[in-house]
């Protein structure tokens, strides 16, 4: 089996071997992470500092200098009860960092669902953004699990089109089954799909993402700690 070295820093080689390694549990995964995985699995990676995805004035705002009001306190409190500092800092910039990881391990029940992004740089030197979110269990509504349900990558060497054509030819061959195109597909709870805008200079790249399920928003508001579990009475 032959493998050859892209200016993009991927590695084209025969799609068997692409469905091989880079799929987990029927999801879609990256070298260093799956859709799928729990925390657990996001700490051997080099993450940025967490921080809101808007620059404030020009300069980054930090999750771990973050100050919280007691309104936010408040309402992060209604989307996730009884969470406290450090977590309440991630979660108010919906950001995440390997300092991230201790503390979200503590946040166990949300009553809907919010997304935090931790970013990072392969060692190709392509931008990475991970999403992951506090997931129902489908069997118990009183579990909740942090799951990666996203995976986004930018290849700033893809300049040209004939660097296109190629990267484009090595993931479809790796995540084609996987593809929006496909629609929605019996058994399959992932998509992929390619970002191709030619006025996002340096933002070709692709996209993995787990299938929403819209049975969640019940599950959320089943949850014990959302109110889902008192008696009603209609007197």
């Amino acid at each position: 089996m032959k493998t050859y070295l892209m200016g993009a820093g991927l590695i084209l080689t025969c799609a068997s071997a692409f469905a091989q390694n880079y799929e987990k549990n029927n999801l879609p995964c990256i070298a260093e992470v799956c859709l799928g995985d729990g925390l657990s699995e996001l700490a051997g990676i080099n993450w940025e500092r967490a921080r809101y995805a808007m620059m404030m004035g020009g300069k980054p705002s930090y999750a771990d200098a973050a100050k919280i009001s007691p309104r936010d306190m408040q309402n992060l409190r209604q989307s996730f009860p009884g969470v406290s500092q450090p977590a309440a800092n991630y979660l108010q910039v919906q950001s995440f960092d390997k300092k991230a990881l201790d503390a979200l391990k503590k946040v166990t029940a949300a009553c809907r669902e919010q997304e935090l992004e931790g970013r990072f740089t392969s060692a190709s030197g392509n931008p990475t953004t991970v999403k992951i979110a506090l997931l129902p269990d489908k069997g118990d509504v009183k579990i909740q699990r942090w799951t990666v349900i996203g995976i986004s990558r930018n290849f700033p060497e893809v300049k040209s089109d004939t660097q296109q054509v190629e990267a484009r030819k090595q993931l479809d061959e790796r995540y084609g089954r996987f593809s929006v195109n496909r629609g929605i597909q019996k058994g399959v709870n992932a998509m992929y799909s390619v970002n191709e805008d030619p006025y996002k200079s340096g933002k070709y790249g692709f996209n993995l993402s787990m299938s929403p399920d819209i049975k969640d928003q019940e599950r959320y508001r089943q949850h014990p700690a959302c109110g889902g579990g008192k008696p009603v009475s209609i007197e």
